[in-house]
């Protein structure tokens, strides 16, 4: 008596497709399914899993597609469907949506670097000592002789 069932389990955080719609990057339509367990997986009748990451899980797979609608609809207690995000734009090779994203990081960053209106402020250039063998006890000390440093001056002390 084979009986099919699914079940849903816990699975390690994975890293996601990002759903979002950028220019240069091809993009394919799915459906889109939510899960009130973040990270999760949920296990097709023919053993392929559903990674729900960051509650969401997408599919133009028609099978898996009514499968899931129909476990919305027999009161699933945690897939849900989001008629307001029922069909989502998804990168369809998300290397190359990973890589448009970095560019216009990096894009962004190097405006913001080279912008005159960021004002880092200024400052004024104090004294330089330099350090020697004489002097290196009052700047490690912080103030000089006033505190009790002592300088160690070569020649100073004397071997018998």
């Amino acid at each position: 008596m084979a009986e099919t069932s699914t079940m849903m389990t816990m699975g390690p955080p994975a890293i996601p497709i990002p759903m979002v719609v950028m220019g240069t990057a091809k993009t394919k339509t799915k459906a889109l399914f939510k899960c009130s367990i973040p990270y999760s997986n949920y296990v097709f009748p023919n053993g392929k899993y559903a990674h729900f990451i960051g509650g969401r899980f997408a599919t133009d797979i028609v099978s898996e597609i009514e499968h899931l609608e129909n476990e919305v609809q027999n009161g699933h207690p945690t897939i849900s469907i989001d008629e307001n995000e029922r069909i989502v734009e998804v990168f369809a090779d998300p290397i190359s949506a990973l890589r448009s994203q970095i560019e216009a990081q990096i894009r962004a960053e190097m405006a913001a670097a080279t912008d005159k209106g960021n004002d880092l402020g200024t400052s004024e250039p104090g004294k330089m000592t330099m350090a020697n063998s004489t002097t290196v006890g009052e700047l490690s000390a912080g103030v000089g002789a006033a505190v009790g440093a002592k300088t160690f001056v070569p020649g100073a002390i004397k071997v018998k």
